[in-house]
């Protein structure tokens, strides 16, 4: 069976380490008979538009969107769902890639340097070929498990962590680290690269690979802002706006469609140490 896909993600001032990343783009393009690629780029102030530009010469099917003026918008979540809401109206909608079978986005910052096994992404993206049900397999990190922002599974994180901290935190008396015992901690895991795949409603971990035709029937975008009403002490409300992982919003909607989602254990993409701690207060700065 002939595989071809479209490899894309969003940079920002990330030179520093797109050699990494490229190593892992081509270990990726090794897994197809074919590929293209869709990177979108905005604001930088480093060589990274200059060294997305010198890859993507000589390959037969390369897009690079450049959206300078793009920073001018200052919550950052909302720049990365205008971001990568571009690359997804283009794998489905033009016609150059109409032929690929598979979405393979990327982080393209320090988190997708990590050098990928490939033939643990072989495995990964397989699976889709195996089970037609599956619309989305995504990565996993050997130690901590990261990327406990993007992740909505059943009994393990079911919400938007982050606004569960802040909801937390004011309760009357409870401190950030008060909160992150009760909220964050029993949260964080490791997940043993051999485990089988873990169901999800929603991951990303910094490496996703979808079904095109998943993607191609569902009108389900990224989405990177969220506001809520909560209650506090004395019967009044607390109107919080704050920002969101962007990918939960795209997730959620393939779900609703009956489609399923992954995480598979092997396909490791980062090493995180078992002594790595997330930020209490991190969610402060999401608030806007």
């Amino acid at each position: 069976m002939t595989r071809r896909a479209l490899i894309a993600g969003v940079a920002r001032d990330c030179g520093a380490h797109l050699s990494g990343v490229f190593a892992n783009l081509e270990r990726i393009a090794a897994c197809y008979d074919e590929v293209s690629f869709c990177f979108v780029e905005n604001d930088s102030t480093d060589d990274t538009q200059a060294q997305l530009a010198q890859f993507g010469r000589g390959r037969p099917s390369f897009h690079l969107f450049n959206l300078d003026g793009l920073g001018q918008l200052p919550i950052r979540t909302l720049r990365l769902e205008y971001a990568r809401n571009l690359y997804l109206s283009f794998a489905r909608t033009n016609p150059a890639v109409a032929h690929c079978d598979e979405l393979v986005v990327i982080d393209m910052d320090d988190a997708g340097g990590f050098p990928i096994d490939p033939d643990q992404f072989a495995i990964a993206r397989a699976r889709l070929d195996q089970d037609a049900g599956l619309a989305g397999v995504f990565a996993n990190q050997r130690g901590l498990y990261y990327d406990l922002w993007a992740l909505r599974a059943a009994g393990w994180c079911p919400d938007d962590v982050w606004l569960a901290m802040a909801q937390a935190c004011m309760e009357p008396g409870v401190t950030e680290e008060m909160a992150y015992d009760r909220v964050m901690a029993p949260r964080v895991r490791a997940i043993d690269p051999s485990s089988p795949l873990i169901e999800v409603d929603s991951a990303f971990g910094g490496l996703g690979i979808y079904r095109l035709s998943a993607l191609r029937a569902s009108t389900a975008t990224y989405h990177g802002a969220q506001m809520h009403a909560l209650p506090i002490s004395g019967n009044g409300l607390a109107i919080i706006r704050m920002q969101c992982c962007e990918h939960v919003a795209l997730n959620r909607g393939l779900r609703a469609a009956g489609h399923r989602l992954c995480i598979d254990p092997g396909l490791v993409n980062r090493l995180m140490p078992s002594s790595a701690r997330f930020p209490p207060g991190a969610f402060r700065s999401m608030m806007f």
